[in-house]
């Protein structure tokens, strides 16, 4: 048996019980069968403390809609990788209504300290990420050094909307030129995930975005609710206050439907589990790299039966998306957005044991192999049965 544990502690490092000695993140160790353990002490270091607040334009604290605050990040540089390519967030926190926050269990390390709006995708008017001491761009930010003093106070940042590089442009159809509105526009740093300034196209397939680094970014366009496939593009920002251009194409996709039934064609009820399903074509032209991180999906996806949205991920190279990930707005509905077209391989994982998704049905008629089928450009398929094994 192995066992997995740590213990935070307001004011203290993270600790993790390592009885072999092996440290690391989360070490393993095993438990024999029978075995007990007993008087498990586990030394706790004090830890290092940040503190201040988010402030707007005015000096105010930010207005927050749906109970959905800010947060704010201290990251170090050149560490354990989280997503990113060498930098790891070393403490989050969300911002109270008053704009205070408190990144605590700091290790000294030196952190840069940035406050991003996570329910950006949300808004039509979002901040876009701010660093430390108020900068836009991540190579003017400054590290926040301890000195042997265990904690930094009164570390305000003053969020702004306008300034820092500046990005437009138009996306439209491949095949017409045709403006493409509702389209979610995603730019970030390429080895970091999570510092994503957004917007929405509008009737004329533009886009704005301001408050960009420097930098090198992937610029994600995200239509695919409409039945548009995901691209990205690739951008390199040389000056804080640059203004750039990225015209953006998409070609048009491919959405299935369908139900979740057992063996018998009866709807199958996942309740509450998290499932997974997917579906990728085989085409010469998808880029599908082994490195993905989580992406923000579109406000315009349908909500899935617990509330949340798609499961969705981008890719760190340029290219259209091969994949889509399944959605379930109910307990026994699926549905796949922005499919590329081409011969396609359907999967689904119930994640249950003693279940076992065995075949497809379209039509009312199994496919003669398991998971493919072909898709065209533009098709909207509504009859499509995952059979799903539950015994």
């Amino acid at each position: 048996m192995c066992i997995r544990d740590s213990i935070n502690t307001e004011g203290y490092q993270k600790a993790r019980y390592d009885p072999i000695g092996k440290g690391g993140q989360l070490p393993d160790f095993t438990l024999r069968e029978g075995q007990g353990l007993s008087d498990i002490t586990i030394s706790l270091t004090p830890a290092f403390r940040i503190s201040g607040r988010v402030l707007d334009e005015n000096g105010n604290p930010p207005a927050i809609s749906d109970g959905k605050h800010v947060s704010v990040y201290a990251w170090s540089e050149g560490s354990k990788p989280a997503g990113g390519e060498g930098f790891s967030i070393a403490a989050q926190a969300i911002m109270n209504p008053d704009g205070t926050y408190a990144l605590d269990g700091l290790d000294g390390t030196p952190v840069y300290v940035q406050a991003i709006d996570n329910w950006a995708a949300e808004k039509d008017d979002a901040y876009p990420p701010r660093y430390y001491p108020g900068t836009f761009s991540r190579s003017q930010a400054t590290p926040l050094t301890f000195d042997g003093e265990k904690a930094h106070t009164d570390i305000d940042i003053r969020l702004a909307k306008t300034g820092g590089a500046v990005l437009d442009g138009t996306v439209t159809d491949r095949e017409t030129g045709k403006a493409i509105s509702g389209a979610l526009v995603t730019v970030h740093h390429d080895d970091m995930l999570f510092d994503r300034v957004l917007a929405y196209t509008d009737e004329n397939g533009q886009y704005h975005l301001e408050g960009l680094s420097d930098g090198k970014m992937l610029v994600h366009v995200d239509a695919a609710p409409c039945g548009w496939v995901r691209t990205t593009k690739e951008l390199v920002i040389r000056d804080p206050d640059e203004k750039c251009v990225v015209d953006v194409t998409l070609r048009k996709g491919v959405i299935i439907k369908g139900r979740l039934v057992d063996r018998t064609g009866n709807p199958l009820d996942i309740g509450s589990l998290r499932c997974y399903g997917w579906a990728i074509a085989a085409t010469t032209d998808g880029k599908n790299p082994n490195r993905s991180f989580s992406a923000v999906p579109s406000k315009h996806y349908p909500q899935t039966h617990d509330g949340h949205g798609p499961n969705l991920s981008f890719s760190p190279t340029e290219g259209d998306y091969r994949d889509a990930k399944m959605i379930f707005p109910t307990k026994s509905t699926f549905e796949i957005y922005g499919l590329m077209p081409g011969d396609t391989t359907l999967s689904f994982d119930p994640k249950r044991p003693n279940w076992q998704f065995i075949r497809i049905r379209t039509g009312g008629k199994d496919l003669p192999t398991m998971g493919k089928f072909k898709t065209t450009a533009g098709e909207v398929l509504e009859d499509v049965e995952l059979v799903v094994k539950t015994d």
